[in-house]
């Protein structure tokens, strides 16, 4: 007997009414052959594209599902079928002009299987303005049944023009108590308090908020951090510099950051927006001595530093952190209150 390998079993359960609307457009005949997806990071669009191209290339779909059975989802479930094709990019390296020439030329070749061919490209958003010409030219005149999933977490894409040839879908990040439902059947053993923690420090992204669950040295360097913050902002500001000058500054800076807010959002009584619930003390430390236009202030500087390091990799970072700090503790002194 065949295994059957239909995938929308795995398919998460705040990206299903998007699949369906999808395949609804395919099933009605609006065969768009570009389409480009915006989400935020940890959403799981890979997956929303994986069980799209299994609809497509299946030969005996049915309804929204593929068959499991026949030759290309065979082909599909052990991720060799010939027809599918992505291209990823590191974040930190620039693409390889060769890479996309190089997928280009499979794209104009005949299909293999059913004439249906598809073409995954996360990350768009990092592309070389070159690369995405040279898409944008491949788009326009691509065969007939090549379909492309592009995706991108960027704010802002550039490229109009390619916008311009494609379908484009926002897919938001999923309501809170979803979020939260699917996460304790993921790790039940957790507590309910950390998965909200963790959701909102992660701008309510499921998978990142699993990832960052299961990431222990980070909730003991989350809990070193604030309490050498408590002690730092009634002794010295500058105790803060051995556990900031690190590799991991700009998960740090984040942290900071969001515990200012919190503070800020403590003044204007809206605590049941915390993202760090469960540092009450020093939430209650810092709004008992600073207004709320000083930790304004202070979460603005934080995050210019947080850019700086972002945009100058080259920046001496200790430098950089005690100016910082003492720039910081000159505006908390400016505006103590009594």
């Amino acid at each position: 007997m065949v295994k059957r390998t239909n995938n929308m079993n795995v398919c998460y359960p705040w990206l299903k009414s998007v699949y369906y609307q999808i395949i609804k457009q395919y099933q009605y005949g609006y065969n768009h052959n570009a389409l480009l997806i915006k989400v935020m990071p940890g959403i799981g669009e890979n997956v929303l594209i994986w069980n799209i191209s299994c609809w497509l290339m299946c030969q005996k779909p049915k309804y929204f599902e593929n068959c499991g059975n026949c030759y290309s989802c065979q082909l599909m479930c052990a991720n060799t079928h010939p027809d599918w094709h992505s291209l990823k990019i590191e974040k930190s390296k620039p693409l390889d002009i060769e890479k996309v020439r190089n997928l280009i030329e499979k794209i104009n070749t005949y299909p293999i299987q059913l004439g249906i061919k598809i073409v995954y490209l996360p990350n768009i958003g990092y592309w070389s303005e070159a690369a995405v010409c040279t898409l944008l030219k491949t788009i326009e005149d691509s065969p007939t049944n090549t379909y492309f999933f592009l995706t991108h977490t960027e704010q802002r894409f550039s490229s109009l023009i390619l916008q311009s040839r494609c379908i484009k879908i926002y897919i938001p990040p999923p309501n809170e108590k979803e979020s939260h439902d699917w996460l304790t059947t993921r790790i039940p053993q957790k507590n309910q308090e950390l998965i909200i923690i963790a959701l909102r420090l992660t701008g309510g992204s499921p998978l990142l908020a699993l990832s960052l669950l299961n990431d222990k040295k980070y909730w003991q360097t989350r809990k070193i951090l604030f309490d050498t913050m408590y002690n730092a902002l009634q002794k010295d500001i500058l105790l803060l510099l051995p556990i900031l000058n690190n590799e991991q500054i700009l998960q740090r800076i984040n942290v900071i950051i969001s515990l200012l807010l919190d503070a800020i959002k403590y003044h204007y009584k809206a605590t049941k927006n915390f993202v760090n619930s469960d540092q009450i003390n020093i939430i209650n430390l810092i709004t008992k001595h600073f207004s709320a236009n000083c930790l304004l202030e202070s979460a603005s500087l934080w995050m210019k530093t947080y850019h700086r390091l972002i945009q100058v990799p080259t920046v001496n970072r200790e430098l950089l952190i005690v100016d910082q700090l003492l720039t910081w503790e000159r505006i908390l002194h400016n505006n103590l209150i009594e």
